[in-house]
């Protein structure tokens, strides 16, 4: 079982045989980094959550801008009304 869990769960260069018999494995220095699959992934999650996300926060953008608009309209009115 041993060799098994080893050989499934680790990469790199297998260098010899521990005291059970299990090969054992040299670990890189640059071990600890991301892989490119691991950004690929990344990555591609953002995109969708981005795509999600985006037509929403467009609405809302122009639900502001309208509730702006009307504003400005009607305080020019409300000033119109209050000069004549």
């Amino acid at each position: 079982m041993g060799q098994v869990a080893n050989l499934l769960g680790t990469s790199g260069p297998l260098t010899g045989r521990d005291e059970n018999g299990v090969f054992s494995r040299v670990p890189y220095k640059g071990e600890h980094g991301v892989t490119l699959v691991e950004m690929l992934v990344v990555v591609a999650i953002i995109g969708l959550v981005t795509a999600i996300v985006a037509p929403s926060v467009s609405s809302g953008i122009d639900s502001v801008r309208m509730r702006s608009a009307t504003g400005s309209v009607a305080s020019f009115l409300n000033a119109a009304l209050n000069h004549s």
